[in-house]
């Protein structure tokens, strides 16, 4: 996963949760804090993260 990535799955995330400017949450219904990071796709280790990331691009859009 490169930066631009990242850069691009974080609005999803961020509507995905509805998080607001507070970092509130409406779907856990608290405040929360997101993290996300660079991962390698050539690491056995973070197979199921590649996986996650594959399912989020294989979403069909609403054009």
């Amino acid at each position: 996963m490169i930066d631009e990535e990242l850069d691009e799955l974080v609005p999803a995330v961020v509507a995905d949760l509805g998080i607001d400017a507070d970092g509130h949450s409406t779907v856990v219904g608290r405040n929360v804090t997101v993290g996300l990071r660079a991962i390698s796709s050539e690491s056995p280790e973070t197979s199921f993260y590649q996986h996650l990331v594959d399912q989020y691009r294989d979403q069909p859009t609403a054009d």
